[in-house]
């Protein structure tokens, strides 16, 4: 393959950037034409959903741990957010919903 190896240049010439991930737009990248693309997806979403669960598990003990990690609360609990996933994130989905939530109420429950 191509890629993007150490120089950073990208299959056409163009450099290559990693793009920031970003969990309120994951479910709209969904809808992609390609096996390969899609997979793509699953991979940025499994990816992201992992990271939040290691980074709330990385700073449950700090005080302010519920106002950093709300924003991500509201995100991943919206009404019907986990259904415009792709079904292989469901599980990732709920469990980083599920950590978040209970760290969230230990942080406040320790106040």
């Amino acid at each position: 393959g191509g890629g993007s190896g150490g120089g950073g240049v990208g299959w056409a010439g163009a450099a290559v950037r990693p793009r920031p991930l970003s969990f309120a737009t994951l479910g709209g990248s969904y809808c992609v034409a390609t096996a390969e693309a899609e997979q793509a997806s699953v991979d940025e979403g499994g990816a992201l959903l992992s990271l939040v669960q290691s980074l709330a598990e990385l700073h449950a003990q700090l005080p302010s741990f519920a106002e950093l990690f709300a924003p991500h609360a509201a995100l991943l609990g919206a009404p019907g957010g986990a259904a415009r996933l792709p079904p292989a994130l469901h599980a990732a989905h709920e469990a980083a919903r599920a950590l978040v939530e209970l760290r969230i109420g230990r942080a406040i429950a320790g106040r």
